[in-house]
């Protein structure tokens, strides 16, 4: 994906921080602060926490109701006519995708995302309930900020989520959290960590265009 130039139309070079052509710095618009977040600045330290919970996590938990349900009444039956209770003939695969399922709705109910930048290092964590994801980037090594989306089609839907990735000094791209349900909460993540730690923004190869 290139970007053009806001000024002139020209097309940007994925490491363009200026045009070529008209030498105008892009510069992307402020995003506010989304609601589920909370920011805290203290010193050297910047905090930002983000919730889980959203409009699709209560969605989730019709889904894990009925799917648990189902589960909890075929271990209900007695025993059947041959003498083997049903948790024998029980296929194992749909307890464990409805404990999978079940663990995750109620981590989206009560989770959270802290990402603490401060020089010396970003460090992301998620809790109370453990996720995986959790990061420590030394600050230093990070050269740029950039937001991508991930798109997940079946036959009938198609699914996006964000991304925010660092670009680190020798060039290697690193998640710094990823599956985010709103663009703006990537875009306000990478806008705030690169104001805090001095980060001119430019742009990227494969980034989120600057209107949606």
């Amino acid at each position: 994906m290139h970007m053009s130039c806001p000024a002139c139309g020209a097309t940007l070079g994925d490491d363009d921080a200026a045009c070529t052509a008209c030498a105008a710095v892009p510069e992307k618009p402020t995003v506010a602060m989304p609601r589920g977040f909370a920011l805290r600045q203290a010193d050297d330290e910047l905090i930002i926490t983000r919730s889980w919970l959203s409009l699709s996590t209560v969605g989730m938990l019709a889904l894990c109701l009925v799917w648990d349900g189902l589960i909890a009444l075929w271990y209900a039956v007695p025993f059947n006519r041959t003498g083997v209770y049903s948790l024998v003939v029980l296929p194992l695969l749909p307890v464990v995708v409805g404990g999978a399922f079940t663990y995750s709705t109620l981590a989206g109910f009560v989770n959270r995302t802290i990402f603490r930048v401060t020089r010396r290092a970003v460090a992301v964590t998620h809790y109370p309930l453990w996720w995986p994801g959790s990061a420590e980037i030394p600050a230093d090594s990070i050269e740029q900020l950039f937001c991508d989306e991930t798109v997940y089609r079946t036959k009938r839907t198609k699914t996006i989520t964000y991304n925010v990735h660092v670009v680190l000094e020798d060039g290697k791209r690193l998640p710094l959290v990823t599956g985010l349900e709103d663009s703006r909460h990537a875009r306000f993540i990478e806008q705030e960590v690169e104001a805090h730690l001095g980060i001119p923004d430019r742009p990227m190869h494969g980034e989120l265009p600057q209107a949606e």
